[in-house]
């Protein structure tokens, strides 16, 4: 009808992209603290409990102005088709200590538990598919205060009589090299829902600290030495980035099998919206000196998502590569020959595609 409503002190929002009434945010409403006596001194009721974590998820239909909110939200998805929205809550009541994972189904404004428990420190990085019917998770018993945390990744359909499907966890992990779900990636489905992409890395060794000394008693140094392929400034700069690296894993959910790429190093390009039989990815990590001050340097592989073989295709290649619409080839400049170069991805099989032409493809004007 045109009216024009203002919430206050949104933090997110969200819109499906594709279809849909339902939008979601998220605001943190302030409370209006008691009036006390300015003659009296307050004072800190130690007693009392602290209050969960999260704040205000409003789901409001644009159409009707009809609303539905939950309390200690954390974080929210709607689908991109809008028929449904993913919610982690903190706690359950204002008193609760359980916390969980829901769904909220647009069709007759169900509410539907996926998961709670008391025993769980956290769940996180809660995705819904395109289509609305297909749920994944990280959850962890282990606290946010705590150094290395074990998360297990958790997977459920949306029909009335599926289960909960653990796919890795740190009592069964099913991926190779000891490793396990990594929090700092977060979990994508393709986009007919047939492969679920997240992150895997080993599980971090708690730091060594002298619990006899104070932290600044502690001397801290940085120590760089001529062999290092990163320059001091650069080190310090990615250091949160190298902690949180993962390997890129995916699971094909039909299947139920994990495909493992083995290193962290290798990034590999995921295209939620195909389901190629080859991931493209490259690494840069032994060129890092040199592209210090000669940047482009990459090896570039090939991961085959059904058998989880690694294929290098190309080594010390100075440019982009890049996967065929159909994923059958990859195509890079040559900057060495100057020549367009394409490999077929079934047979291996490597083509010049402008060797012969007689034209330059390369800025001749170029002389740095």
């Amino acid at each position: 009808d045109g009216t024009r409503r203002t919430f206050a002190n949104v933090k997110s929002y969200e819109i499906p992209k594709l279809q849909g009434s339902w939008i979601g945010f998220i605001s943190n409403p302030k409370e209006i603290p008691a009036k006390t006596d300015s003659t009296t001194k307050s004072k800190t009721d130690k007693s009392k409990k602290q209050k969960p974590k999260g704040d205000l998820l409003t789901l409001l239909n644009v159409q009707n102005n009809e609303e539905v909110k939950f309390k200690y939200v954390t974080e929210f998805q709607i689908s991109e088709k809008g028929n449904a929205v993913v919610f982690v809550q903190d706690a359950l009541s204002d008193t609760s200590k359980v916390r969980g994972v829901f769904t909220f189904l647009v069709k007759d404004q169900s509410t539907l538990l996926l998961d709670t428990s008391s025993v769980l420190k956290q769940y996180k990085n809660a995705v819904i598919d395109p289509a609305g019917q297909q749920v994944v998770w990280m959850q962890s018993a282990d606290s946010l205060k705590a150094e290395v945390k074990r998360f297990a990744l958790v997977l459920r359909n949306l029909s009335a009589k599926s289960k909960n499907e653990v796919i890795v966890s740190d009592q069964s992990s099913k991926l190779q090299h000891g490793y396990l779900v990594s929090e700092f990636r977060k979990p994508s489905f393709s986009e007919h829902g047939e492969r679920l992409y997240f992150g895997s890395a080993p599980l971090a060794s708690k730091s060594l600290k002298d619990t006899l000394l104070l932290d600044e008693e502690m001397s801290r140094v940085d120590v760089w030495g001529w062999e290092d392929t990163r320059l001091q400034p650069m080190q310090l700069k990615r250091l949160k980035e190298d902690k949180e690296k993962s390997s890129v894993t995916l699971y094909l959910i039909g299947q139920k099998k994990l495909v493992q790429s083995v290193s962290a190093d290798i990034n590999y390009q995921i295209d939620t919206k195909a389901n190629h039989a080859h991931m493209l990815g490259t690494n840069n990590e032994p060129y890092q000196l040199i592209n210090s001050w000669d940047l482009g340097h990459a090896d570039v592989y090939l991961l085959n998502v059904n058998t989880g073989e690694q294929k290098l295709i190309a080594k010390d290649l100075q440019g982009r590569a890049q996967l065929s619409p159909t994923g059958k080839y990859v195509v890079w400049f040559d900057q060495v020959s100057a020549t367009w170069v394409s490999y077929e991805t079934k047979s291996g099989k490597i083509s010049p595609l402008t060797k012969d032409l007689g034209v330059a493809f390369q800025d001749e004007d170029h002389d740095s």
